[in-house]
Order: structure tokens, then C-alpha cells, then sequence
């Protein structure tokens, strides 16, 4: 082998154009890591799945095709979770402009913070999912409690937040998702101590009911008059379900499904007066075919007719767990 040759051997290949990144990952690994790949495929990543696992790990690669690959971990150690953390995604990220798919599962232990470097403008779908959300788990807010700046994203399809995501969640995004499809906001119950922080840094932290606080904290900005021409599937929990306006819904006109689900710190009756504007019946919306409300909704029976007989004639699933007679 010639001198030539063995310089051609010795240099560094390029690196793969890397398109789709699915990781199980140990939380204390995955700031690094997500760093890593964020500046080494700026340009080229478009679709980015993780999740965690709760102990230590060993990694292992998995080549897929050229432009994929799947990073697991299994784990090893003592078998003892993981202190709870948080983790910042999208932070310090350069610019994405092909990243189209975002998904981040929780696995109880962390709190996940998403950041502005991780919206780029060319997002269709965002899931960010913690676990804590879903079975009410206790949280604890250590990291700094503050709104995340309003993101534009034009292109988004489906958006799925549930948990601190949730909670963070700048209501003005929805101004710049005029073809957003699907819709999922969520808070289960346990983000009191999330709550008192950001109402604290946003001039509310002298109030005493910690659900009145996040009702102001979220209507200060939720106007509920975005325009989304193309919703289909509208899922609400928590204080998202207690505040919902049903007038918003003339900003909907395909909307099929919604649900609103609400817990014992944010109960709400339905009564004529919220299927009103100006005292006026709002209109009739054909459209949609299942409408479900659980947890601590309950529905006055006139208002229940209206809703059955008028505003959604075309239901063809109505779930309603029960009804307050009028007075």
C-alpha cells in the first residue's frame, strides 16, 4: 500500500446525512447527546423521537438505513431511579429548518422543558408527553418556571402536550397554526408547585387559590379566538377544559371530536349561558360527532338539550357522565 493510499485511509469519513434519530436514553445522558446530534445534523435531521429510561444505562447502536439509526440503552447499575431532573430540549440547539417531527415521552422521573431551538417553523408534528401528566403524579418544579416564547409554526399538523409542556405552553402559538389538525393540552391535577412559580414570576403570586392563578395565567394570553380552519380533533384537560370557550368553535368549522376533561382542582359546570355570545344561541355546528366530558364537568340538562338538539345536531357519540337539573 502505497504512502497516497494509506493518507486516503487515515482521513475522516463525512458524516452520514442523518435524517431520523429514535433514542431510549438514561436522563442523565440525554442533554449531551441531544446536543450532540442537534449541531452535528442541523441541517439534514427531520425526525427526532425520544424517550427515557429511569436508571443508568449501557449504550448500544443499531444501524438502520443510511440516513437512520436507533440509540437504546440497557440498563445496569443498582437498579435505583434516577433523582428527579429536569431536561431542556432545545437548548443552546442551532437552527433545524428540515426538522419536521418532534416526539419526547417521559418516564416519570423528569420534568421536560421545550424550548424555542427545538420549534423549528418546519414542525408538522410536536408530542411532548410527561408520564407524570397522565397518572397524576406529584411534580416538583426546580427548574426556573417561565412562559416559552411564542413559536411560529405554520406548517404544524398535530400538537400534543401534556404536563409541563402543557404548562409552559404560550397560548399566541396558536396564532401562526392555521393548519393544525389535531390539538392535545393537558395538566392532570399535580403541577401546583409549577404554578405558584410561574404565577409568581409573571405578577400573580399574591393570590391565594393556586387554580384561580393558573386560570388568569392562561386567559391572560388565550383569547380563544384562534382561527384553526382545519381542526378535527380537540382534546382539553385540566385547566384547558375549565376555561374552554364553545364560541371559539365558530373558528372551527371541521372540527369531529372534542373531549374536555377536568379534575377536582378545576371543576366547571356547563350551562346555557357558555353556549351564548351576546346572549345570542352560537351557531350550529354540524360538523362535529363525538363530544365527551369527564372528571369534574357537569352539565346543566337545559343546556345539555341546546347542545344535543341545536349546537351539535350531527353528534353521533355524546358521552356525558351527568347532568344538573336546572333552576
Amino acid at each position: 500500500m502505497g504512502p497516497q493510499q494509506q493518507q486516503q485511509q487515515q482521513q475522516p469519513q463525512p458524516l452520514v446525512p442523518l435524517k431520523t434519530a429514535i433514542l431510549r436514553i438514561a436522563i442523565n445522558a440525554a442533554p449531551e447527546i441531544l446536543d450532540d446530534l442537534a449541531f452535528a445534523f442541523s441541517r439534514t435531521l427531520t425526525r427526532l423521537c425520544l424517550s427515557f429510561e429511569l436508571t443508568p444505562s449501557q449504550a448500544s447502536v443499531s444501524q438502520g438505513s443510511d440516513d437512520s439509526f436507533i440509540w437504546k440503552q440497557s440498563s445496569m447499575g443498582d437498579g435505583q431511579p434516577l433523582e428527579w431532573t429536569h431536561l431542556c430540549v432545545g437548548q443552546h440547539w442551532p437552527s433545524l429548518p428540515r426538522l419536521s417531527h418532534l416526539q419526547v415521552v417521559g418516564h416519570g422521573q423528569e420534568q421536560i422543558w421545550l424550548l424555542p431551538g427545538a420549534l423549528s417553523p418546519a414542525l408538522e408534528t410536536v408530542s411532548v408527553i410527561e408520564k407524570q401528566a397522565i397518572e397524576g403524579l406529584e411534580v416538583t418544579a426546580d427548574a426556573e418556571a417561565v412562559w416559552i416564547t411564542p413559536a411560529k409554526l405554520s406548517r404544524l399538523k398535530r400538537l400534543t402536550l401534556l404536563g409541563t409542556p402543557a404548562v409552559t405552553f404560550h397560548p399566541d402559538t396558536l396564532s401562526s397554526t392555521s393548519e393544525l389538525e389535531e390539538l392535545v393540552l393537558g395538566t392532570r391535577y399535580r403541577y401546583m408547585d409549577l404554578i405558584e412559580k410561574m404565577c409568581y414570576e409573571t405578577g400573580l403570586g399574591d393570590q391565594v387559590d393556586v387554580y384561580w392563578k393558573h386560570e388568569k395565567l392562561w386567559t391572560r394570553h388565550a383569547g380563544w379566538d384562534w382561527r384553526l380552519p382545519q381542526l378535527v380533533h380537540l382534546e382539553l384537560e385540566g385547566i384547558f377544559a375549565s376555561t374552554f370557550q364553545f364560541q371559539w368553535l365558530d373558528y372551527c368549522p371541521v372540527l369531529k371530536r372534542l373531549y374536555l376533561m377536568t379534575g377536582q382542582d378545576s371543576p366547571r359546570m356547563i350551562q346555557k349561558r357558555d353556549l351564548e355570545r351576546n346572549g345570542t344561541l352560537i351557531i350550529s355546528h354540524r360538523a362535529l360527532e363525538k363530544f365527551k366530558v369527564s372528571g369534574s364537568i357537569s352539565i346543566q340538562d337545559e343546556a345539555l338539550v341546546l347542545i344535543r338538539e341545536i349546537l351539535f345536531p350531527s353528534l353521533i357519540d355524546l358521552d356525558v357522565p351527568q347532568t344538573i337539573k336546572t333552576v
